[in-house]
């Protein structure tokens, strides 16, 4: 799939006039070149870590089909974002967010392909800067979505942390165990955020 495809898609969606936690569900905004890959923090800088590079690949059959699963889960069958990512994954999206916080009111707007270059185990988790379309508040609960394909085809999803900056970029947190699985698979992003006040 290219970039074109997935733009049109997004672009169709917003014609359709999404409204709600419909809306939300989608990233209205963003295609592959408003996103932006920043600063790479490797926890264990060894020997290579300085050769990692997380990447934004052209959109794949699989990252294409899986946003229009999502956009089919919340706009037609009118469930609430998180709960696509399933029960394990909500787990984990609340034992990141601060207590109290209203996990099933989280908003998907952010979506890209992902690739990971150069990394191993040893590197340990690396914290890499990304600026998307929306800008995101200093304080404002956020959760980063990483979906890799598995062997049957189907997406994996889990939970890492995320923090919004000054400059409304977003610093992710990746663990160990999620880099190993998007350098050897087909993965992809996704932000999911409180509405921000208005």
């Amino acid at each position: 799939m290219n970039r074109k495809l997935l733009s049109m898609m997004l672009a169709l969606v917003l014609v359709l006039g999404l409204s709600g936690s419909a809306f939300a569900a989608v990233p209205s905004k963003t295609t592959q070149d408003m996103t932006t890959v920043g600063t790479l923090e490797v926890a264990n800088a060894v020997e290579g870590a300085d050769q990692v590079a997380i990447t934004l690949p052209a959109e794949s059959a699989a990252v294409v089909s899986e946003l229009e699963k999502i956009v089919a889960f919340v706009n037609n069958e009118g469930n609430d974002v998180v709960s696509y990512f399933g029960d394990a994954a909500r787990e984990e999206i609340a034992a990141l967010l601060p207590e109290g916080a209203n996990v099933d009111g989280m908003e998907m707007n952010e979506f890209a392909p992902l690739a990971l270059e150069n990394y191993s185990e040893e590197f340990g988790d690396i914290t890499v800067g990304f600026t998307f379309a929306t800008q995101y508040t200093v304080g404002q609960n956020l959760v980063a979505m990483v979906g890799v394909v598995n062997a049957e085809g189907t997406v994996d999803w889990s939970a890492m942390a995320a923090e919004a900056q000054e400059d409304g970029s977003v610093k992710v947190t990746f663990t160990q165990e999620a880099l190993t699985s998007i350098q050897n698979g087909d993965a992809m992003i996704a932000i999911l955020s409180e509405k921000a006040a208005a």
